[in-house]
Protein backbone atom coordinates (compact mmCIF):
# COMPACT_ATOMS: atom_id res chain seq x y z
CA UNK A 1 0.00 0.00 0.00
CA UNK A 2 1.51 3.62 -0.76
CA UNK A 3 -0.44 4.85 2.06
CA UNK A 4 0.61 4.11 5.59
CA UNK A 5 -0.53 6.63 8.76
CA UNK A 6 2.25 8.15 10.39
CA UNK A 7 1.93 10.69 13.56
CA UNK A 8 0.37 14.25 12.77
CA UNK A 9 0.28 12.93 8.94
CA UNK A 10 0.58 10.28 6.71
CA UNK A 11 3.53 9.23 4.60
CA UNK A 12 2.92 8.53 0.67
CA UNK A 13 5.37 6.10 -1.37
CA UNK A 14 5.68 7.50 -5.08
CA UNK A 15 7.24 6.57 -8.19
CA UNK A 16 8.10 9.90 -10.43
CA UNK A 17 8.56 9.81 -14.35
CA UNK A 18 10.43 13.08 -15.35
CA UNK A 19 10.33 14.88 -18.41
CA UNK A 20 6.88 13.68 -18.78
CA UNK A 21 4.35 15.70 -21.43
CA UNK A 22 2.42 16.54 -19.10
CA UNK A 23 1.87 16.53 -14.69
CA UNK A 24 -0.28 13.96 -13.69
CA UNK A 25 -1.54 10.87 -11.01
CA UNK A 26 -1.33 7.80 -13.67
CA UNK A 27 -2.62 5.43 -9.94
CA UNK A 28 -1.24 3.31 -7.79
CA UNK A 29 1.14 0.28 -9.09
CA UNK A 30 3.62 -2.10 -7.33
CA UNK A 31 3.07 -0.53 -3.80
CA UNK A 32 3.31 2.96 -5.12
CA UNK A 33 1.54 5.51 -6.56
CA UNK A 34 2.73 6.75 -9.80
CA UNK A 35 3.48 10.20 -11.04
CA UNK A 36 4.20 11.91 -13.87
CA UNK A 37 5.69 15.63 -14.23
CA UNK A 38 6.92 17.77 -17.12
CA UNK A 39 10.01 19.27 -14.85
CA UNK A 40 13.43 17.65 -15.78
CA UNK A 41 15.31 15.94 -12.75
CA UNK A 42 18.13 18.64 -12.04
CA UNK A 43 18.06 20.50 -9.22
CA UNK A 44 15.28 19.15 -7.28
CA UNK A 45 12.97 20.38 -10.33
CA UNK A 46 11.56 17.18 -10.30
CA UNK A 47 11.01 17.18 -6.53
CA UNK A 48 9.27 20.07 -6.56
CA UNK A 49 6.85 19.38 -9.23
CA UNK A 50 5.81 16.53 -7.34
CA UNK A 51 5.34 18.42 -4.59
CA UNK A 52 3.14 21.10 -6.24
CA UNK A 53 1.17 18.13 -8.21
CA UNK A 54 0.21 16.85 -4.62
CA UNK A 55 -0.44 19.90 -3.26
CA UNK A 56 -2.98 20.77 -5.91
CA UNK A 57 -4.84 17.10 -6.07
CA UNK A 58 -4.92 17.40 -2.34
CA UNK A 59 -6.29 21.01 -2.06
CA UNK A 60 -3.41 21.99 0.52
CA UNK A 61 -0.08 24.22 0.77
CA UNK A 62 3.71 23.25 -1.11
CA UNK A 63 3.86 23.56 3.44
CA UNK A 64 2.74 20.71 4.08
CA UNK A 65 4.39 18.14 2.20
CA UNK A 66 8.06 17.09 2.87
CA UNK A 67 10.26 14.96 0.65
CA UNK A 68 11.47 12.85 3.48
CA UNK A 69 13.25 10.09 1.02
CA UNK A 70 14.54 9.73 -2.56
CA UNK A 71 15.75 13.26 -3.46
CA UNK A 72 17.92 12.04 -5.94
CA UNK A 73 15.66 8.29 -7.20
CA UNK A 74 12.60 7.96 -8.67
CA UNK A 75 11.03 6.14 -6.20
CA UNK A 76 10.43 8.74 -3.36
CA UNK A 77 8.68 9.07 -0.11
CA UNK A 78 6.66 12.41 1.18
CA UNK A 79 5.08 13.18 4.28
CA UNK A 80 1.71 15.22 4.27
CA UNK A 81 1.34 16.91 7.36
CA UNK A 82 -2.23 17.09 8.88
CA UNK A 83 -3.86 14.73 6.99
CA UNK A 84 -5.93 11.73 7.79
CA UNK A 85 -5.28 8.51 5.77
CA UNK A 86 -8.99 8.51 4.61
CA UNK A 87 -9.37 12.00 3.61
CA UNK A 88 -5.93 11.21 1.51
CA UNK A 89 -7.45 8.13 -0.23
CA UNK A 90 -10.25 10.17 -1.13
CA UNK A 91 -8.84 12.82 -2.62
CA UNK A 92 -6.80 10.39 -4.90
CA UNK A 93 -9.34 8.10 -5.65
CA UNK A 94 -7.75 5.25 -3.75
CA UNK A 95 -10.69 2.74 -2.16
Amino acid sequence: MPLQEAKKGVVIKVKVQPKAQQDEILGIKGGRLRLRVKAPPQKGKANQACISLLAKIMGITKKEIKLISGAKAREKMFFIQNMKLDDLKEKLGIP
